[in-house]
């Protein structure tokens, strides 16, 4: 009878060792923050449904969903008309920019479909964009998915999750890069 109590008191002992081992190991695991992180909290106007946007001075119109960013320049403007852009063989005065998973381009307006609710859209760049979405002050961003385009004095500035950008403004036009290149200030 001893020898039965020795084997279930060494087997209580080895389980109790084998739950701390796994409780230490579960903790380091499960937790790789410090308890005085605070929480993270998702950033704000993060939505998975489409966005149309324009900047203050209604120069650019944006469109975002979650397959990218549509964006075209309001090339009416005299001023504008005169201004070097981008030519494509195809489409030498429609075009617009677009951000999608892989890159940054300019592209034939006819090339993209634009939803406009209610038919209520205003041409800019030869794509049709809705005159109903909301103004992107400065300082403010808007992300759709992987998708963030930030408002500012230097244009609007719209990134993917790989670090690729666009920035579009009408008295500079559109320029683009990737991680670790720098928009312009």
């Amino acid at each position: 009878m001893a020898r039965g109590r020795v084997w279930a008191i060494t087997l209580a002992v080895v389980d109790v060792g084998l739950l701390a081992v796994f409780a230490v190991l579960a903790t380091g695991h499960f937790h790789d923050s410090a308890p005085d992180d605070p929480p993270s909290t998702p950033p704000a106007n993060i939505s998975t449904d489409p966005v149309h946007f324009h900047m203050p001075s209604k120069n650019v119109y944006c469109y975002m969903d979650v397959n990218g960013v549509v964006c075209g320049i309001n090339r009416d403007a005299a001023a504008e008309r005169d201004k070097p852009w981008p030519r494509i063989a195809t489409c030498p005065i429609n075009h617009v920019v677009r951000i999608d998973s892989q890159d940054a381009q300019v592209v034939c307006a006819a090339d993209v479909d634009i939803p406009v609710p209610d038919g209520d859209g205003k041409s800019v760049g030869g794509a049709v964009f809705s005159v109903d979405g909301h103004q992107l002050d400065y300082g403010q961003k808007q992300t759709v998915g992987d998708f963030t385009c930030e408002s500012r004095q230097a244009g609007v500035l719209c990134t993917n999750a790989t670090g690729q950008w666009f920035n579009l403004r009408q008295a500079d036009g559109f320029t683009h890069g990737g991680p670790g290149e720098a928009p312009p200030a």
